[in-house]
């Protein structure tokens, strides 16, 4: 009986459990079963999938309501009530699935669904994530496959970042990915770009994605898509503003610095030496002229001791810090609105930046206006209209630490900025110091120099302005076509102009300079103005057709087709110069006699600078013939292919002639449906394979021969040219050929999601020299006479791979997402003709593109250690006779190091929020890589007083060898030896490391019913976490002065 009642307890149990589940299933327009569609229920925050069959099933539990929802159909919202067989829900198709826009190729904008490329993508959450003012600055630890290089600076000359997409696929032309700015490719200046205006940024990574922008395409693309209105939207404000202080600069980062007590002993050592000579024309070092002062008995021997005792005490670090740099505090405001009516729709910005610099007397300010309006006629036709305008002014009026002495030597560490009262000090800048001293007492200016006067006596300054016109029109034909017309017009006007004051040094020196025995002076007084225009002026074209198709639910076909035509015109006049410039009246003096030599002091001749620029004068023009399709089947097999035929001017007839089209192929498959109901922790399950061809263009190189027009050669008297270029009439496009296999996931209710791509790009046809023999004429001539004879013939292979994964980690009351983002890029050199004359001292200092290795080759020279007898390097051989040495060695007597740029990359981006903050953090590592250090030369150090730390650890004693491997002072410079030590292997450094880029933190405070008000804090350059070399130096910044300081910025964002 017991047993029965069990039996009878369980069937029982089982039916009431069944009572109380929730059953149905889902069908689309024409009746097919829907597998895969998301049922969420709420209030209690549920999520299944329908079943291959489209059948679902759910416990009832605190349900009231569900919403089901599925790509390309219109969501549904359900009741619960108590009836648990739900029956066979319908869900109709959405209109408008084709016009969702997801990805932006420049060209067309496509659901993500319908795509076999790859393709990353930045919405503008994250684009404002990060306040910079650089748009591309923007995108860096956020955007799978796209590499920042900012490893370039040399010293305090900080050059832009270089941009890789997915690494390198050119050897001699540029490797910058192309830009795109609403559709067409953008010419101007990055930094006009207003990056509160920009909605979205695409980076377009294989074949499949870039093949249609065709010869340029090569190296990636990255297409900027604007803000635009949107129709039936009511007005919308928005305004950013935010404040930014960037810390000083870190002066004690650069190792090329000896303390001022071990500068002034070795100066002295060689001066004893009698190493220097006390001559007009000569720079020579303070102390040295301190020196000749004490011996020539012009200075008293207590007034020697005082002046030295000051000097050891000095760091000109410490007081250069004070007095010529500043914590820079940069201001931006944004202002925006949008909206549209029932047939027109409107977005205008504008925005004003201030932007002081950490140098003091250097800075730029950007205004920026923006107006887009989209205009409906009808039903058929819809015309766009756009107005951009952007104006920079940029000053250079400040002197950096590095900019102290004007003749190619060190700055010494114990020179003065102020005397000891306060006042401005004269710096020993150019020529011998104790023979400018004197120069009024000959009749002369006054020829010293002080940078803390100097720099408000000069205006150095550059103007640009940028205007862009923009119209379209897209006309909708019926039955699925539509054709679009665009034409673009930029303008960018730059007006470089240099002002200095009439008592500015640079006009006294030069008023000296020309001062002639008897005292006449050839350069009037007066101020000293002169400057040059430039203008870059681009035209763009495009008419296109495109035609969208949706056969029931099945099929899915979108495709265009049309041509294209731009020209670019780069003209930069050849500048000006005047004389005896007054600024109050604009006057200056005109009658100077160019073609005359006059005798300098203090030595030499010259005629008077006429202008110190260079006239150019290029034209850019392309045209191209597209296509492109994509095709969807049962949402789950695509099929894609584009192709598109170039021609320029840039190439040669026979190229332009013969037209080879560059192409794509890609498919893309849905393996959900392949699995079952195997696997419902899966939500997506996508495979993309793609492969076919894009381009590289060279710029530098013409298919005509080319020449250099100089100026008057002083012994004929005539103007005189140099061929610069031979000339190759089969002059082509570089072509990239790409394989790309990727996989895009999404399991457990997209709590966690991303995708995989491993590709191959192989460039063929690179751009590569021409060795030929020397009886061509085509050949070097000298050293400083080079004959430009590169052709297409050149191999590159370029493997790799991108990962990009998102965790939602917490869902609930607090949240957190991540994003890891980490790539793999190598390259290797597959055919390259080599140069039979190149020394390895050559390839060691400037890596010569080699074949089976990377283009990315660090090498080294081997280390053989220190003498125990002098402390002086040996080499491989065993013996001291370096010239001999460096002479010989082959290739078998260097060393790979390894690839100077990291094949490895990554960023984990941590986003915490709560309630109305939200916390977020990145941290980058690059790794995989080597960098070269420096290190004493000794020939910089006799002959410029370049110094640095590494100085104070050298051998100075018989035993020092087991301590240090720093060479001895030599008796006499070498430079082969110097060579030897700075470039050998004691000098790579491992570049693996990890940052902590940046933090920001924010608070989002709703204000009315629409309105909301966002306070941020962002810090950027927040340190280094982890560094694998030992001495301290950061990998992103190996040859600069110092690394990028950190910034603070604190900002708000009003909408409304």
């Amino acid at each position: 009986m017991g047993k029965f009642y069990i039996f009878l307890f369980l069937v029982v149990s089982s039916q009431v459990v069944l009572a109380q589940t929730y059953f149905g299933r889902l069908i689309g327009h024409h009746g097919e079963s829907l597998r895969g569609a998301t049922i969420a229920t709420s209030p209690d925050q549920r999520k299944l999938k329908t079943d291959s069959s489209g059948y679902f099933s759910f416990e009832k539990k605190k349900s009231e309501q569900i919403r089901i929802t599925m790509v390309g159909y219109d969501p549904m919202t359900m009741a619960l009530g108590k009836a648990l067989d739900l029956g066979t829900i319908q869900l109709s198709h959405a209109d408008n699935q084709l016009d969702e826009v997801i990805v932006n190729t420049g060209y067309y904008k496509l659901n993500k669904n319908m795509l076999t490329g790859s393709f990353a993508t930045v919405d503008q959450k994250t684009i404002t994530r990060n306040p910079a003012g650089n748009i591309l600055d923007r995108l860096e630890g956020v955007t799978s496959g796209l590499q920042f290089d900012r490893s370039l600076s040399v010293g305090e000359n900080k050059f832009p970042n270089a941009l890789r997409v997915r690494g390198i696929s050119s050897i001699e032309s540029s490797t910058e990915p192309l830009i795109i700015l609403d559709n067409f490719p953008y010419e101007g200046d990055i930094n006009a770009i207003n990056p509160n205006d920009i909605e979205s940024v695409t980076v377009l990574k294989d074949a499949a994605a870039a093949a249609i922008w065709g010869a340029k395409a090569g190296n990636g693309v990255i297409v900027l898509t604007s803000k635009k209105g949107n129709l039936g939207t009511p007005l919308r404000f928005s305004f950013q503003s935010n404040w930014q202080l960037t810390k000083k600069p870190d002066l004690h980062y650069n190792r090329q610095f000896i303390p001022a007590k071990d500068m002034m002993e070795f100066e002295e050592y060689l001066y004893g030496k009698g190493n220097y000579y006390n001559m007009e024309s000569l720079y020579i070092p303070d102390y040295v002229g301190l020196l000749f002062k004490r011996d020539a008995k012009e200075i008293a021997v207590e007034d020697f001791g005082t002046i030295k005792a000051q000097m050891l005490q000095q760091d000109i670090r410490q007081e250069a810090k004070k007095l010529l740099y500043r914590s820079a505090l940069s201001q931006r405001y944004a202002i925006q609105a949008r909206g549209g009516a029932e047939r027109s729709s409107y977005f205008i910005s504008g925005s004003y930046d201030h932007n002081p610099q950490s140098i003091i007397g250097n800075g730029d300010q950007r205004l920026t206006f923006n107006i887009d309006h989209d205009l409906k006629l009808g039903n058929r036709l819809t015309v766009n209209t756009y107005l951009r305008y952007v104006a920079d002014k940029e000053q250079q009026n400040g002197y950096r630490l590095q900019q102290l002495t004007a003749s190619g030597s060190g700055l010494s560490p114990y020179v003065f900025l102020q005397n000891t009262d306060g006042t401005p000090a004269s710096v020993n800048y150019q020529f011998n110091h104790a023979y400018r001293d004197r120069a009024e007492s000959e009749g002369l200016l006054d020829w010293t120099f002080s940078p803390l006067v100097d720099r408000d006596r000069r205006d150095i300054s550059s103007f640009s302005k940028q205007l862009t016109l923009g119209a379209g029109l897209n006309y909708k034909i019926g039955r699925g076509f539509s054709i679009d017309v665009k034409y673009r017009y930029q303008h960018q006007a730059v007006k470089q102009q240099n002002l200095y004051d009439a008592d500015s040094y640079f006009v006294r020196n030069l008023i000296n300079q020309f001062t002639q025995t008897d005292g006449t002076r050839i350069i009037p007084l007066g101020g000293i103005k002169d400057g040059q225009n430039s203008e870059i002026i681009g035209h763009n074209g495009r008419v296109q057709l495109d035609y969208t198709r949706q056969w029931s639910v099945e099929h899915q076909l979108v495709a265009l087709a049309g041509a294209e035509i731009s020209q670019n015109t780069l003209s930069r006049d050849v500048g000006y110069r005047l004389y005896g410039y007054r600024a109050d009246n604009g006057t200056s003096l005109m009658n100077l006699d160019y073609s005359k030599q006059y005798t300098m002091r203090p030595n030499g001749a010259s005629v008077i600078p006429a202008t110190p620029f260079e006239e150019r004068f290029t034209v850019d023009r392309f045209i191209s013939y597209f296509a492109n399709a994509t095709y969807l089947l049962n949402r789950t097999h695509g099929l894609s292919g584009s192709v598109r035929w170039d021609a320029s001017n840039l190439f040669g007839v026979k190229t332009n002639q013969r037209g080879v089209p560059l192409w794509s192929l890609g498919l893309s498959e849905q393996l959900l449906p392949l699995l079952g109901d195997h696997a419902n922790w899966l939500d997506k399950l996508t495979l993309r394979t793609t492969y076919g061809y894009s381009g590289n263009v060279n710029n530098t190189i013409s298919a005509y021969p080319s020449m250099r027009i100089s100026s008057t050669n002083l012994t004929t008297g005539l103007p005189y040219a140099k061929l610069t270029s031979a000339g190759n009439p089969n002059l082509r496009w570089e072509k990239l050929a790409t394989v790309n296999l990727g996989l895009d996931f999404s399991v457990l209710q997209q709590r966690v999601s991303g995708s995989v791509d491993y590709y191959v790009k192989s460039g063929k046809d690179l751009i590569g020299p021409n060795y030929l023999d020397p009886s061509t004429g085509i050949s070097p001539e000298g050293t400083s006479y080079y004959i430009d004879n590169r052709i297409n013939y050149a191999n590159l292979r370029t493997n790799g791979l991108d990962l990009n994964l998102s965790v939602r980690a917490l869902q609930g009351v607090v949240k957190w997402d991540i994003n890891l983002l980490w790539s793999m890029t190598k390259n290797k050199i597959t055919k390259y003709m080599a140069n039979s004359n190149l020394s390895m001292d050559q390839m060691v200092s400037n890596a010569q593109p080699r074949v089976g290795y990377t283009r990315d080759a660090l090498y080294a020279w081997h280390f053989n250690g220190i003498s125990t007898e002098n402390g002086q390097l040996i080499t491989p051989n065993g013996d001291q006779e370096y010239a001999k040495y460096a002479a010989n060695a082959t290739l078998d007597d260097i060393r790979f190091m390894g690839a100077d740029f990291p094949p490895y990359q990554g960023s984990m981006r941590h986003h915490i929020g709560y309630k109305g903050f939200e916390l977020s953090a990145n941290l980058e590592w690059k790794n995989g890589f080597y960098f070269r250090r420096n290190t004493i030369d000794y020939f910089k150090l006799f002959y410029s007083g370049i110094g640095h730390q590494d100085y104070l650890k050298r051998w100075q004693a018989p035993g020092d060898e087991l301590m240090t491997t720093v060479p001895a002072v030599p008796a006499t410079v070498d430079l082969y030896r110097d060579a030897l030590y700075t470039n050998s292997e004691l000098m790579i450094e491992k570049g693996d490391f990890i940052r902590l880029s940046d933090v920001r933190l924010s608070y989002q405070l709703p204000m009315g019913k629409k309105g909301r008000l966002n306070v941020f804090g962002y810090v950027r350059n927040v340190g280094i976490l982890y560094r694998a070399n030992k001495v301290g130096l950061d990998p992103d910044a190996v040859a600069a002065a110092y690394p990028a300081p950190r910034t603070y910025t604190v900002g708000v964002q009003l909408e409304w």
